[in-house]
């Protein structure tokens, strides 16, 4: 019965492949196909990966021009590495021109002023010394006329006193 039991499922099996045939089921047939084959390496290979993240610079400079203007150009972009001394921007120059020129003529009157000021000492200096003069040469006047009234050498500065006691006897050191 082996073999019976063989034999009848053969049969059925062709059975159905017939039937299948005959309503109309292709039944996929083997294709040759060609594949392209290549060699495989070893090696490293780099994938690009995007990541969303917060850079901060080592140091957050502020940037500051020393005179104010209109930007002509400008040499960098944001987030571009710079170096000390390299040129980022272009200033309009126009407004520091008109500046140098005021201060240039700020100065020019400042010297004008100080010149008419050293000339105004000098006058007030020379009129001094000669007012000076004037006073000395009264002084002496008034001097010789105090001394020359008993021919002594005994001065008004000595004070009355001494001249009293000048009449009196006393020397010119006892005073």
């Amino acid at each position: 019965m082996v073999v019976n039991s063989r034999f009848f499922r053969f049969s059925i099996l062709l059975l159905f492949a017939v039937g299948m045939a005959a309503c109309g089921v292709d039944i996929p047939k083997e294709t040759q196909s060609s594949f392209e084959t290549m060699t495989v390496k070893k090696s490293d290979i780099e994938v690009p990966m995007k990541f969303s993240a917060k850079m901060k610079g080592q140091a957050d400079v502020t940037i500051m021009p020393q005179v104010s203007g209109q930007l002509m150009k400008i040499y960098v972009t944001e987030g571009q590495q710079v170096s000390k001394g390299q040129t980022l921007f272009v200033i309009d120059s126009r407004n520091a021109q008109h500046e140098l020129e005021s201060a240039r003529a700020n100065l020019q009157a400042a010297n004008s002023n100080l010149q008419a000021a050293i000339a105004q000492a000098n006058s007030a200096k020379l009129e001094y010394e000669s007012n000076k003069k004037q006073k000395t040469k009264k002084y002496e006047l008034h001097e010789s006329n105090i001394s020359g009234v008993d021919g002594s050498g005994w001065l008004a500065a000595d004070g009355p006193d001494c001249y009293v006691k000048k009449r009196r006897g006393a020397t010119k050191n006892q005073c």
